[in-house]
């Protein structure tokens, strides 16, 4: 985007992965994209990864068992994407990774931030065997901020990992950072979030919190959110949580008519959505997350408790 312009539409850049529909020799790509955006300029992009089969129309893979995809086909998608913003700029970013139990995908993404320019990223990983999405942004002038949503919702036989750094590489920048993972039953989510704040950051504002549910025995979550701070006049947090569905929601809602089953995909809805307020979702894509939300959900009368699941932060 040149200097100076405002795109009032959104851009979508879409990657398709496609899966043959017998066993081949393993498969492997490695697309690229790099996101220029000027000064004083503004820009909404929507990038995504799918999967479709080989010789069909055009119709988006939905996982629902990663264990049984991989025992057929095995791709790979590595994946980098570059984002320069100069000064005074704004991009909105909506990141989705939808890809078949049949790939694994690595991500890396890095941006650079420079003043005045703000960069909103939202991010939803729910496909693919194994998926990781290393993120590095790094504010290099005053007043520069981010803001990084992230969902993860794992399934059987998935292990998502989003690893993130933000580098307040100035003073008086701001950014955060909220995750929230949904793990279903023998599926995995991995969280490791980094904030370095070096001395000559000062008026730093950075925040970041990762929240999971998970809903079976066999389900695991590990998060390790991480400051790195030398400096001495800022405003910092950080934090994780993890829980079942909450009761006392549960029991408002069934006071109200609500069966505990619609309710239980009332809260997940919530819990996920909220994060996704500042996307850019289309119709299909957020139903094809309310199918994932469902197929998480156990299909017992109450949720698994936690006692019995595994949960680690370092």
């Amino acid at each position: 985007v040149t200097t100076d312009t405002i795109l009032h539409d959104a851009v979508q850049v879409l990657f398709v992965n496609t899966v043959p529909t017998t066993a081949t020799a393993p498969t492997a790509s490695y697309p690229k994209l790099l996101i220029r955006v000027g000064d004083n300029s503004q820009l909404k992009l929507k990038q995504s990864f799918v999967s479709v089969v080989a010789g069909e129309s055009c119709s988006i893979i939905e996982q629902v068992d990663a264990e049984a995809e991989n025992s057929v086909i095995d791709n790979l998608v590595v994946s980098n994407t570059r984002i320069l913003m100069g000064k005074n700029a704004k991009l909105d970013h909506t990141y989705t990774q939808e890809l078949s139990g049949a790939t694994r995908h690595l991500e890396v993404l890095s941006a650079s931030i420079m003043g005045n320019s703000s960069y909103d990223a939202v991010v939803v990983q729910s496909g693919g065997l194994i998926g990781r999405l290393n993120a590095h942004i790094d504010l290099k002038e005053p007043n520069a901020n981010c803001s990084l949503n992230a969902v993860t919702l794992a399934g059987k036989g998935q292990s998502l990992d989003m690893h993130s750094s933000i580098v307040h590489d100035t003073p008086s920048a701001k950014s955060e950072q909220n995750q929230r993972n949904v793990v279903g039953e023998r599926g995995e989510a991995i969280f490791k979030g980094r904030i370095r704040i070096p001395k000559h950051a000062q008026l730093t504002d950075s925040a970041q919190l990762c929240r999971s549910i998970m809903l079976g025995d066999r389900a695991r979550v590990i998060a390790m959110p991480t400051l790195e701070i030398t400096a001495d006049n800022i405003v910092c947090s950080h934090g994780a949580s993890v829980a079942d569905l909450d009761e006392n929601s549960m029991f408002y809602l069934s006071a109200r008519g609500v069966n505990r089953k619609e309710a239980r995909k009332l809260l997940l809805r919530g819990f996920v959505f909220d994060m996704l307020l500042e996307g850019i979702m289309d119709k299909a894509s957020s139903e094809r997350i309310v199918r994932k939300l469902e197929a998480l959900s156990p299909s017992e009368e109450k949720v698994p408790a936690l006692s019995g699941q595994n949960f680690m932060s370092i």
